[in-house]
């Protein structure tokens, strides 16, 4: 018999002009992310680095990422909508902090 792991956990991470921030979120969570999680980072409206950056930290760290890089209308204000609406077939954790 054999067992076949998948990915069930996804880890929703909205993100904004966050490219001083993003390398220290994923080099944090990093050792939570095992063979099952895969992170999505949504990027919303933003004009720095922070997919670069991410996507780079990512690579280092081991981390299955998806950045999806998205511009939304101004009335939305939030990354939040997108990821949480993604078709991942996932149970799915939110990260939402600001400093």
């Amino acid at each position: 018999m054999s067992f076949e792991r998948w990915k069930d956990t996804a880890i929703i991470i909205p993100a904004r002009n966050e490219a001083e921030r993003i390398g220290d979120c994923l080099t944090a969570l990093a050792p939570q992310c095992n063979d099952r999680v895969h992170v999505i980072l949504v990027v919303n409206n933003t004009d720095d680095d922070t997919a670069k950056i991410a996507t780079a930290a990512a690579g280092r760290l081991g981390i299955d990422l998806t950045v999806l890089d998205l511009t939304f209308p101004p009335e939305w204000g939030s990354a939040r909508h997108g990821g949480r609406a993604a078709p991942w077939p996932w149970n799915r954790c939110l990260i939402c902090a600001r400093s």
